[in-house]
């Protein structure tokens, strides 16, 4: 079908303005330095293979090779590859990765996006998360000294460089999963019947969504969603930390309190409502690694996705030579988009999806 004469007028054009795009730049640039000053360096692992990592609810892009009659998945996260990397005897590593996850879309969603991720071996997941506040310090710090020094001279006024925002000094705040459920919704979110979720779901006149009455999990983080997420980070940044053990992904977990519930040792930074990454102190017990991705291939199942064959090749370096480590999944897109204050990641992606 032939394309239509106001199409054509103007989605040849970037989604950002050549501005923003140069700040984008040079703000990667700036992480790059601030990793490497660390002590890390910096890898490259394959988009597309034959393994995927881990995950319950991401529809990944899946190609076949037609020669070899492969599937093959575009990555949604370099952390299995990296994690080998690990295994291998990396030391401190990060990258820059694309990732693909199909059905994202909206202001902060691409299903193509820019990942920074990192791992560091023997590391304790409270240094890890002083590590990522200092990184954001450092990286709003940096984009507001690049945009005062490039306001005067851009003369793109039809999309002029955003004002953005500093970060307060005070302390980024740490607060725990069950602590954000009693402050926002009132319930202790660990133990907490499900009957309970849902009536606050219908209390706060939610869109009810199609989850099981069974589903623990789907209640929880259907609330976290749509009733906390938007509420973390205005004040001051937030890491949110100890998440339920059935939320772990493949970070360790440990009792809360003697003989109290588990949680899992992980993370996520909120920023004026927008999670920013996921850190994990590593699991590494290859065994546990097995009942988890049976655990996810029954919640795939039963949610109609297709399924996802366990990581073979991550779990063979589980059992090889995998050290204790932390690691940290960060949306630079997102990163930028806050650093800069634009309103959605389209603003500072080159081609986003209806573009590209």
């Amino acid at each position: 079908m032939e394309r239509t004469t106001d199409v054509l007028a103007d989605d040849y054009l970037p989604s950002a303005s050549m501005s923003l795009l140069k700040l984008r730049s040079s703000l990667m640039a700036a992480a790059r330095q601030f990793f490497l000053q660390a002590g890390y360096w910096e890898v490259t692992t394959p988009i597309l293979s034959s393994e995927m990592v881990l995950d319950s609810w991401s529809d990944p892009f899946i190609t076949t090779d037609a020669v070899t009659e492969r599937h093959l998945f575009l990555q949604t996260s370099p952390e299995a590859h990296m994690k080998r990397l690990l295994a291998a005897g990396s030391g401190p590593i990060f990258q820059f990765s694309r990732g693909f996850r199909k059905g994202d879309f909206g202001p902060r969603h691409n299903p193509e996006f820019t990942l920074l991720e990192w791992y560091f071996p023997e590391g304790e997941l409270t240094d890890q998360i002083q590590f990522v506040e200092n990184f954001i310090r450092l990286f709003f710090s940096e984009a507001t000294r690049l945009r005062i020094q490039t306001a005067p001279r851009t003369h793109d006024f039809s999309r002029p460089v955003s004002s953005g925002r500093l970060l307060p000094s005070t302390a980024f705040e740490r607060l725990t999963y069950s602590s954000a459920f009693e402050r926002f919704l009132g319930l202790a979110a660990l133990d907490v019947p499900v009957v309970e979720l849902i009536a606050k779901a219908r209390q706060l006149q939610l869109d009810l969504p199609s989850l099981n009455e069974d589903d623990r999990d789907g209640w929880l983080n259907y609330l976290l969603v749509n009733a906390i997420e938007p509420r973390l980070g205005f004040e001051r940044p937030v890491f949110l930390m100890d998440y339920p053990a059935s939320q772990a992904g493949l970070a360790t977990t440990r009792p809360l309190y003697p003989a109290g519930p588990e949680v899992a040792n992980r993370f996520e930074l909120y920023i004026d409502g927008v999670e920013l990454c996921n850190g994990y102190h590593e699991l590494t017990d290859p065994v546990e690694l097995a009942h988890r991705a049976q655990t996810h291939a029954r919640l795939r199942e039963k949610a109609g996705l297709p399924p996802i064959k366990p990581p073979q090749r991550l779990m063979s370096a589980m059992a090889a030579n995998f050290p204790s480590a932390t690691g940290v999944s960060l949306g630079f897109d997102r990163l930028v988009m806050l650093a800069l204050g634009t309103s959605t990641i389209a603003d500072i992606m080159s081609f986003a999806w209806d573009r590209a």
